[in-house]
């Protein structure tokens, strides 16, 4: 590649970096407008005349096709189901902690991930300090078959619980006038790159159809209140999981958020009035599930900023489609990658025709270099007249890099959110695609092949052959940290240019310029 080639590519990589840090401080962008729904929630939620009178049935045996519930250690009440496992504190039930199943932990052995870290404090309200303690008589449970409903009675307030075997679950609660709900502290850290999972912690909240998203460390300090009204969700993300409420329009008198450190945030919603149903989202941030959820929830899941979101999409699409058909991400990336390279075969062939020109038209380039050796102006325009006969445009080694940024760009949003890469193995050491590489073996090997593959570009001078050493370095530096998905694409593809240098190189051998 020319100085010039190097030169586009050094800018690409400044803008990646730079939108690191902006992800960092400002998390995501805001999403589209969604469908405003109503939640099932009401629908499938006891009245208080409905409500069952209270007695204590034995825990039924433990069934993987529906709910159970379990005495866990004193004072909480444990309730497996095929998604999740959640304990429930007997004194106000609130969430005391929540597993979800199927999903690997930061150290990737075992087969469960903690959402919600003993100790917390979810769907709390403040009738259940000191004033409300139900006693085991006011706890029972109601078991059709299919769901499983838990119920909490007091002097103050009542909850129910009533759970099945998905990701959602419904909450009733009714209480004093002036009842509020809070979340605390946070969702709990599931990768093992702790920084990199904190800078993605969001606190959510849907208004008129429209998202909203603050970073952790942007309510850091005192917390700014929002207006509840019209707000359809609210909840709080991490890199790859979600714990939302959904509940009707109107049912808020305000909502705010607080975090005191990086992994410790306050949520706190006044309840406009009470009784109140919601419908709580606990799981992946999975595209194709929290669509047939509903209620607008996968827009919390991020293709990026509006310029690239479209072609992150179709990526997206792309992969789960090839990984149907090959049931490896890995080979997913390599293949994709084979695909652009060949996309983008046309405009390499016509940049690489002309770098090859620019390296025939050396000797006259020394020659009117060495005519206007001070004049530099006059040097500027009859190298340019010489481009113009020769009909050779300098520009044009920039031309395959500007073209697939935003592809790139798309690509890297991709690989860095979808939960789908999450613990998702290729080859040999690579266990995790979503992981930096743990020997930084793939990024070296990228950086040497992007060293030759700028050696064995056309080059005019030797300076273009220095920049080619210099940006692979750069790039080597920074790849070691990014994860390896998108370290083997750019790996693979920089293979495949090699590849296509060789067969450009023939042809042009067969068919010389005139």
């Amino acid at each position: 590649m020319d100085k010039k080639t190097w030169i586009a590519l050094g800018v690409f990589t400044v803008l990646l970096l730079a939108y690191q840090v902006w992800l960092y401080f400002y998390g995501h962008p805001k999403a589209r407008p969604a469908a405003s729904q109503a939640p099932k929630a009401a629908e499938t939620q006891p009245s208080v005349s409905q409500a069952p009178n209270p007695t204590i049935r034995p825990a039924p045996e433990t069934a993987e096709a529906k709910p159970a519930i379990s005495l866990a250690e004193e004072g909480l009440i444990r309730v497996e189901t095929p998604r999740f496992t959640i304990e429930l504190t007997r004194r106000g039930g609130r969430i005391f902690s929540l597993t979800l199943k199927g999903f690997k932990g930061p150290d990737r052995k075992e087969n469960k991930v903690v959402l919600l870290r003993p100790g917390s404090e979810f769907m709390a309200t403040w009738f259940d300090y000191g004033l409300y303690c139900a006693s085991p008589d006011s706890i029972f449970q109601v078991d059709d078959g299919k769901s499983l409903t838990l119920s909490f009675e007091g002097r103050e307030g009542k909850k129910f619980y009533t759970f099945s075997d998905g990701y959602t679950f419904s909450v009733w609660i009714e209480g004093p006038e002036t009842s509020r709900l809070y979340f605390r502290p946070s969702l709990a850290i599931t990768e093992a790159q702790r920084n990199t999972d904190i800078a993605e912690h969001h606190f959510l909240y849907q208004r008129n159809g429209t998202l909203s998203s603050e970073s952790i460390r942007k309510v850091l300090g005192p917390g700014k209140g929002t207006p509840g009204d019209n707000i359809g969700w609210f909840g709080l993300r991490s890199k790859y999981f979600l714990f939302a409420c959904i509940l009707h329009e109107g049912a808020l008198k305000s909502l705010a958020a607080t975090a005191e450190n990086d992994t410790t945030m306050k949520v706190e919603a006044v309840l406009a009035k009470t009784p109140l149903s919601l419908l709580v989202y606990a799981g992946p941030l999975d595209y194709d599930i929290l669509r047939k959820v509903g209620y607008g929830l996968e827009e919390s899941y991020s293709f990026g900023f509006w310029l690239i979101a479209p072609v992150a999409r179709l990526i997206f699409i792309l992969f789960r489609w090839f990984y149907w058909l090959i049931p490896n991400y890995g080979w997913v990336i390599l293949l994709f990658s084979l695909l652009m390279k060949i996309a983008f075969s046309p405009l390499s062939y016509t940049t690489y025709r002309s770098m090859k020109k620019m390296q025939d038209l050396k000797p006259k380039l020394e020659a009117l270099q060495a005519k206007f050796k001070d004049k530099p102006d006059e040097l500027s325009r009859a190298t340019m007249e010489l481009y113009k006969s020769e009909k050779i445009n300098p520009l044009s080694g920039c031309l395959p890099v500007l073209f697939q940024l935003p592809i790139f760009w798309a690509l890297y949003q991709v690989l860095r959110t979808t939960i789908d890469l999450r613990a998702a193995p290729w080859i040999l050491w690579i266990q995790d695609l979503s992981a930096k590489d743990p020997y930084y073996i793939l990024p070296i090997v990228m950086g040497g092949v992007s060293l030759l593959n700028g050696l064995l570009q056309p080059s005019a001078d030797r300076q273009a052959k220095l920049t080619s050493a210099l940006m692979a370095g750069v790039f080597t530096f920074v790849f070691l940290s990014f994860p390896s998905g998108i370290v083997l694409y750019w790996l693979s593809y920089n293979l495949y240019s090699i590849a296509e240098q060789a067969i450009f190189r023939k042809l042009l051998m067969k068919k010389p310029e005139a």
